[in-house]
């Protein structure tokens, strides 16, 4: 049975320093490295790194994108993609020209 009041993690507003604190280390690490990209809704990026465990160094490519490279190998290990919202946007209005041209 969980002992918070919430079915999944608790946002901050609703919890108090200590009620985070205790969830936070109730919950188990994972047995493998779940490849996975991480959004951020207050950032407005994703953030996506696959390879486990491994110390970067970040490099700016643009305004949106910023790539991980490892400090061993100087590889790209991952990366960071700023203003999906704006991205999303554009890309609608692209899809909506682009349906406008195939008719």
């Amino acid at each position: 049975m969980n002992e918070f009041p919430w079915p999944t993690a608790p946002r901050e507003s609703d919890a108090t320093e200590e009620q985070l604190k205790e969830y936070v280390l109730s919950q188990q690490a994972p047995d493998t490295f779940n490849v996975r990209p991480y959004y951020s809704k207050v950032g407005d990026f994703i953030s996506f790194c696959w390879v486990p465990n491994e110390r970067f160094f970040t490099r700016r490519v643009d305004e949106f994108l910023t790539t991980y490279h490892s400090m061993r190998t100087k590889e790209v290990v991952g990366c960071k993609v700023k203003g999906i919202c704006y991205l999303i946007g554009r890309l609608r209005k692209a899809e909506h020209i682009y349906d406008e041209c195939k008719r």
